[in-house]
């Protein structure tokens, strides 16, 4: 006795669009073109999980008006509002960023070449801990400095802590400094190359610390 298989969660092609799927059988078995479903069958998956039925290479169509607008866009690319970090020639860059969790996002960061192209990087909210070590917290070709902050009890992270990273520069020696008030943290750092005598200050204040608090803060950095 023979029992005929039935696909337990089957679908259209066009009824799998924004699908994202591990494992699928994809039978492309068509008696017309139908514009760009090949490319919306076959992206629902990586290759490892993919299994064609069918593939009629035959019935594959592209969409006339689609295929002039990228050429279209090849030939005349649309201006960015926004100049990429990277593109920015002979400038010294400075870029100050919320982290969030620095430890968690270490691997994007060091992946993002528009940051990693910056001379001079401050990290805000990295929750560092003392006892972290390089592979959490390095990025290549910085040196670092940390300003870690302390969990509160009955938390395994703090919420704050400041990272400065910087390359290709001279600091002045006794420089970065910390100056700290109850729930401002804040790190200078002096240069003399390639920018003589630069003092940047870093400086984090926490949502809910009150202005007043800050413009207090800012009067010890006269």
């Amino acid at each position: 006795m023979q029992f005929p298989l039935r696909p337990a969660a089957a679908k259209t092609i066009h009824r799998s669009q924004r699908d994202t799927l591990n494992i699928l059988v994809v039978d492309l078995t068509s008696h017309c073109k139908i514009d760009h479903t090949h490319y919306v069958a076959l992206s629902r998956i990586t290759i490892q999980g993919l299994q064609i039925l069918h593939l009629q290479e035959n019935k594959i169509s592209i969409n006339f008006a689609v295929k002039k607008e990228k050429e279209h866009l090849r030939k005349n690319p649309p201006a960015t509002s926004l100049t990429f970090l990277n593109e920015i020639p002979n400038k010294y860059r400075i870029v100050f960023l919320n982290a969030n969790s620095l430890h968690k996002h270490i691997e994007d960061v060091r992946s993002d070449y528009s940051l990693t192209s910056a001379d001079l990087i401050c990290f805000c909210e990295t929750k560092f801990l003392p006892c972290d070590n390089e592979y959490l917290t390095k990025l290549q070709n910085f040196h670092t400095y940390r300003q870690d902050s302390i969990a509160p009890q009955g938390h395994i992270r703090p919420s704050y802590g400041l990272a400065i990273y910087y390359k290709e520069c001279t600091s002045v020696d006794g420089y970065p400094i910390d100056v700290n008030s109850k729930t401002i943290e804040s790190s200078l750092i002096q240069l003399q190359y390639p920018i003589n005598d630069l003092l940047v200050c870093f400086l984090y204040r926490p949502p809910k610390t009150p202005i007043k608090s800050l413009l207090t803060h800012l009067n010890t950095l006269k």
